[in-house]
């Protein structure tokens, strides 16, 4: 069917269809900080194809820095605090706790044990990391238990710097993240510290997956990461008790991520407080029936160590080793973020700064701040490195945006950020490599000393030996151990200057003890004590054993009179403490061996056996002399 179209309307245009002009709706800018009630917004858009790509590329850093700080790993340390922590998991893995009674007051008690009410010791540090190192050695039994209690802390440290990343990923994006984690891996605080079995790997693994775990709950809610949250930051009260301020971050989450009216987000908040307290609670109740105080550290008057006087010394000291050796070249990256971020957004400014401001300050005010080249202070700061270095990657990239919607590209940017991290990286190495062989060599002199001892000695057997072996060997045999230390009569002198009101790591009353025990005996009368402790074992039949550098052993001989005592040696061994640095190859990553030729100026160590001298002959009777004018006759 057609219709007919006349010759004007074919003309004329169509009318115009009728446009409804809907009214203006003003948009606000809503940008990706922006915090609706409180919420952990979605902070950094990348492809899913970049987050994968450096995800795979952060897995494989974290699996070689294992790997190649495995190459310094030794499963052996003298150090008073490694014998703290390891003895105290020793005795839990046996007796369900950190103390034991020594046999006699003479016996060897590590420098960082305190003496509680019942005479029964405690290292001064929480159970936490004891109760690993327990877990560990009842995990792999009498074979394999020290070694796996000796990888807890490179192992957690590989696990913080894999927590890192993921950390700095949510804030600062997926490139940023790793140049952040290439920051904390390759400080040497973090480089000194992984083969360490101190506190200190342990700590910054709980509280950097802490933190994640709290920014997660932050954003996307979840019972889980709630007490997962909370769990881990309460455990690292247990392992480092002024980790404890890690309850302010937690408390500042807690309270922008409340929803009043909201019922499940009561009881989320609830379980992230109620799973911090858990572990804080279960450890001062452990304190409080065996020391009496809430810390090991009230005993030696530690724990109000803490002073304005003390910052106002400490406050350049901190600084100075802060941007040389912790943070070389970035640190005033980190403070320009401080101050940024909270023009940015202030509810993650706020808890990056609940998180590292306060331990900052706190260790700054501390006693023990020893100004030294190396990490003896630094440790301290060490959980706090990864929000440092957030901080610092944070602004780098901020600076990198406002640089590429400049130029419009973000190729230059990122490389300029990758020379200035890799300068970084660079001169944190260069500082740290040389003192991780140090390290590794001493610890190597110490497992080859001990291996030595185990083979020449006993078990039950008395050993008197200097402090660096006994910290080790009290670990790994079962010996009556005695420092030869005490029985020098200068060192004892000292215990006298000991003040009991001011913090002090030996513990004032252990070092009045043992003043009060020898004070006033001469050199003589300080030889005769141990004689005895000598002549009681012998009398038991045990074998008594004498440890000594041979330099030493001439001094030490005044202790063995050869008219009561005779000795014999059974072994000795090259101790790598003053031998030259082990060979680097690949930039210190391959150690190889020390070879004889290397092994210049080692100090030779003897193990003498000590015995009882045997009674002198009876003397000869004398014939009776003959008179001269006497005749001899036969008699038939």
């Amino acid at each position: 069917m057609s219709y007919p179209i006349s010759a004007d309307a074919a003309i004329a245009p169509p009318p115009a269809p009728a446009v409804t002009v809907a009214p203006r709706i003003e948009i606000p800018h809503i940008t990706a900080v922006e915090s609706p009630a409180g919420k952990l917004p979605r902070l950094v858009e990348e492809p899913a194809a970049d987050r994968w790509i450096y995800g795979v590329l952060a897995l494989a850093l974290v699996v070689g820095y294992y790997i190649a700080l495995h190459a310094y790993w030794v499963p052996a340390h003298p150090g008073v605090d490694q014998n703290g922590y390891l003895v105290g998991g020793k005795f839990f893995a046996s007796t369900w706790s950190t103390g034991f009674k020594p046999a006699d007051p003479f016996s060897f008690v590590g420098r960082m044990w305190v003496e509680a009410q019942n005479g029964r010791f405690y290292p001064k540090y929480p159970l936490g990391l004891s109760v690993i190192y327990a877990a560990a050695m009842k995990i792999g039994g009498a074979r394999y238990g020290l070694s796996l209690a000796f990888l807890v802390s490179p192992v957690a440290m590989a696990l913080a710097i894999a927590a890192s990343f993921l950390l700095m990923r949510m804030i600062a994006g997926s490139f940023a993240a790793v140049v952040g984690m290439l920051l904390v891996a390759s400080s040497p605080m973090t480089l000194g510290l992984t083969n360490n079995p101190n506190s200190h790997a342990t700590a910054i693994c709980l509280v950097a997956w802490g933190m994640y775990l709290l920014l997660r709950w932050w954003q996307s809610n979840g019972l889980t990461r709630a007490i997962g949250a909370g769990l881990l930051l309460g455990a690292a009260v247990t392992v480092r008790y002024t980790e404890g301020l890690m309850l302010l971050p937690l408390v500042a989450v807690a309270l922008m991520n409340l929803r009043w009216r909201n019922r499940r987000s009561w009881i989320e908040t609830i379980a992230l407080g109620a799973s911090w307290a858990l572990p804080v609670i279960i450890l001062a109740t452990y304190n409080w029936f065996t020391l009496h105080h809430l810390t090991g550290y009230d005993p030696t008057n530690e724990s109000t160590g803490f002073t304005w006087e003390y910052f106002q010394d400490n406050w350049e000291t901190m600084l100075r080793q802060l941007y040389n050796t912790g943070l070389f070249f970035v640190l005033p990256f980190t403070v320009m973020g401080w101050v940024w971020m909270w023009r940015w957004n202030w509810r993650v400014a706020l808890v990056l700064c609940a998180w590292t401001v306060p331990s900052l300050l706190l260790y700054t005010a501390y006693y023990w701040a020893p100004d030294g080249a190396w990490i003896g202070y630094l440790r301290f700061f060490l959980t706090i490195l990864p929000g440092l270095a957030l901080a610092a990657v944070w602004t780098l990239k901020k600076l990198a945006d406002l640089a590429a919607a400049h130029d419009g590209s973000n190729i230059v940017p990122k490389l300029a950020i990758a020379v200035l991290v890799a300068i970084a990286c660079g001169v944190n190495m260069n500082t740290a490599l040389g003192e991780i062989e140090v390290e590794a060599r001493n610890n190597l002199g110490v497992s080859i000393g001990a291996v030595r001892i185990l083979q020449a000695c006993p078990a039950n057997s008395v050993i008197f030996a200097p402090d660096r072996l006994l910290n080790y060997l009290q670990l790994i045999g079962s010996y009556q151990l005695y420092d030869t230390q005490q029985f020098n009569r200068p060192f004892i002198q000292r215990l006298a200057n000991i003040d009991p009101d001011q913090p002090n790591g030996l513990q004032p009353q252990r070092a009045k003890e043992m003043y009060g025990r020898l004070k006033d005996l001469t050199e003589p009368e300080i030889i005769k004590e141990q004689n005895k402790l000598m002549d009681a074992a012998l009398a038991r039949g045990e074998r008594v054993f004498m440890i000594f550098p041979r330099p030493q052993m001439p001094a030490a001989m005044r202790f063995l009179p050869k008219r009561l005592y005779q000795t014999q040696p059974v072994a000795t061994w090259e101790d790598l403490e003053n031998a030259r640095p082990m060979r680097r190859q690949h930039f210190g990553f391959n150690r190889q061996p020390l070879s004889p030729p290397d092994a210049v100026r080692a100090m030779t160590w003897q193990i003498l056996e000590v015995m009882a001298a045997p009674p002198p002959p009876p003397p000869k009777a004398r014939a009776m002399p003959t008179p001269r004018n006497a005749t001899t006759r036969p008699v038939h």
